[in-house]
């Protein structure tokens, strides 16, 4: 009798379950449209997703409103505001740096220095004769991921070089976040 008993409890029990799950509704991650500028968000707001016109999720690691570039040389082993300083609490971290010769008459290897006024980072660079059969230098392209962090906020990156040797371009994009994004 114990059996039976137990057994039609499990049978119950299991046709319980069986119902609870053909009502549960998969749920919707839809994602929301918007032809122009997201609404800005407040604390404690659910942030919906975002879904391009052909309904694809948009997944972007920063917003277009986030980036921004700028471009220069460098002749000089003076150190020169490459990339001024941003907003009060805002950080310019550094995704993609790109250095090219534009002008030298004599190859030489020299360092290409960026640096937040905290930390320097150094990068070696050929300055090779240009107007010659193979000269000029090949460019050197960084892409930084995740990006190259600022130290602190509100302040600037400068550029220099290691000896006044030729002239480097520069190319350099940026993010603009706060901590916590």
């Amino acid at each position: 009798m114990k059996s039976t008993t137990a057994l039609a409890l499990v049978g119950w029990l299991l046709l319980a379950c069986l119902l609870l799950m053909a009502q549960q509704q998969v749920p919707n991650f839809g994602g929301v449209l918007y032809n122009s500028s997201a609404p800005a968000m407040t604390s404690g707001t659910t942030v919906p997703h975002q879904s391009g016109p052909n309904g694809n999720l948009l997944v972007q690691p920063f917003r277009r409103s986030q980036t921004a570039a700028v471009t220069g040389s460098i002749a000089s082993t003076t150190a020169a505001t490459m990339i001024a300083a941003g907003a009060s609490g805002v950080y310019n971290d550094i995704t993609t740096l790109v250095l090219t010769e534009s002008a030298e008459s004599t190859a030489a290897y020299i360092t290409v220095n960026i640096s937040d006024g905290s930390k320097t980072y150094e990068f070696g660079f050929l300055c090779e004769a240009v107007g010659t059969a193979g000269g000029g230098s090949w460019p050197v392209t960084i892409t930084f991921n995740p990006p190259l962090p600022a130290t602190s906020t509100a302040t600037a990156w400068t550029i220099a070089q290691s000896a006044a040797d030729c002239t480097v371009r520069y190319d350099a994009v940026y993010v603009q976040q706060t901590a916590n994004f």
